[in-house]
């Protein structure tokens, strides 16, 4: 691949030009639509995680073996699928699904005898995080889970901050005045306050679970919820993470966006004046999916958690 694109300097081979393009003036439609989409690229990765993914050490390699399994440790939210074997073989076993992956969000408080899990281990002593983490991800080495740890604290993930700022807020609201927080598209924590219990139905205990509308049921349907639930005595819920949110990947893929990258979202638009002018999901990842230079490592280099 040795044409650059003018617009977003993807690298392309020549035949993926545009038909009417000039030979002085190529132009590319499956990078950034002509120019039309205009997107930031994701930020590098920190030093530690970069030399992880490039080094030939044998605790680099062991690591890139791993890579899912530590992603998995690190994450906010779970992976859940419906794992399928059609069309299975006695050849090669291709991991399959029927449907589609989907992220779940459980209560930001751990049930009374459970150890914390996902976004709740972040509210405790790194250390003892670290040591949880350990125990339901055997095979894991200790010293680069604590690094790792320790980096997305050095390079402020949003989201560690967001979600303490989430659950004090909720600790500190009065139960007879009912309020919920929400986590819009823009990752802005909104308290509202006052809300109708006829409509919202919302819940008056210190527990903390997580709500997520429909997809086309209101006009809201793209913010993720955290809420009070009114009977303490429930088993947490876990609930889904609509694809459509910003925090859809960088919540899971932790690894893959250490600092908190923005997925795509329905407020993402194309360039110059159109009718319809939304920037779908498939354009987002076609940007993405573009080798640029000095931007390979992203999402190129994570092998097992990107293929």
């Amino acid at each position: 691949m040795n044409i650059v694109c003018g617009r977003c300097n993807a690298r392309h081979w020549i035949d993926e030009r545009v038909p009417s393009s000039r030979p002085d003036q190529l132009k590319f439609e499956a990078c950034c639509k002509q120019g039309d989409v205009v997107l930031p690229l994701f930020n590098p990765p920190p030093d530690f995680l970069r030399d992880l993914l490039q080094d030939n050490t044998a605790a680099a390699r062991r690591f890139r073996q791993q890579l899912r399994q530590y992603n998995a440790a690190l994450s906010f939210t779970s992976l859940n699928y419906t794992a399928t074997d059609r069309g299975a073989s006695n050849g090669v076993n291709c991991f399959q699904i029927h449907g589609e992956l989907y992220h779940l969000q459980g209560p930001l408080d751990a049930a009374a005898g459970q150890a914390p899990r996902y976004a709740q281990l972040y509210f405790y002593d790194p250390a003892y995080a670290t040591d949880v983490r350990l125990r339901a991800n055997t095979g894991l080495d200790g010293t680069v889970l604590r690094r790792l740890l320790d980096m997305l604290y050095d390079v402020r993930n949003p989201y560690i901050r967001l979600y303490l700022t989430a659950r004090e807020r909720l600790q500190t609201q009065h139960t007879a005045e009912p309020s919920r927080i929400i986590l819009n598209p823009q990752l802005r924590l909104v308290l509202e306050k006052g809300a109708d219990r006829r409509r919202e139905n919302l819940p008056t205990s210190e527990e903390v679970a997580v709500i997520i509308p429909d997809e086309y049921s209101d006009p809201s349907h793209r913010d993720i919820v955290l809420a009070e639930r009114s009977d303490s005595t429930d088993r947490p819920r876990c609930h889904r993470i609509n694809a459509t949110h910003a925090a859809y990947m960088p919540l899971h893929y932790v690894l893959l966006f250490p600092r908190g990258d923005h997925g795509w979202h329905y407020q993402l638009r194309l360039r110059g004046d159109r009718e319809r002018d939304r920037l779908t999901l498939r354009q987002f990842f076609r940007f993405h999916l573009h080798v640029r230079e000095g931007h390979e490592l992203i999402p190129f280099a994570y092998y097992r958690l990107f293929q």
